[in-house]
């Protein structure tokens, strides 16, 4: 007898956080919304749930997520 064996795909986060704090401190500001807008952008392409950490304000996974971020980005 044989058996067949599959591999499972590796589990997809439930949930992740893009936050300011993964970058230097000494990181300016206009670069650090740049490659937080990168990172938002890619995690929507993905279709990775996600929530965008700033100073002071969090935005949860919701509708129309991507827009929400962009927009506290550029206002950041």
């Amino acid at each position: 007898m044989l058996d067949k064996v599959f591999d499972q795909a590796p589990p997809v986060p439930v949930s992740r956080t893009i936050s300011y704090r993964d970058y230097p401190a000494a990181t300016q500001r206009d670069r650090l919304a740049s490659l937080l807008a990168h990172r938002v952008l890619e995690a929507e392409r993905r279709g990775i749930r996600y929530e965008l950490e700033l100073p002071g304000r969090t935005v949860a996974p919701q509708k129309s997520q991507r827009e929400i971020c962009l927009t506290a980005l550029a206002l950041w």
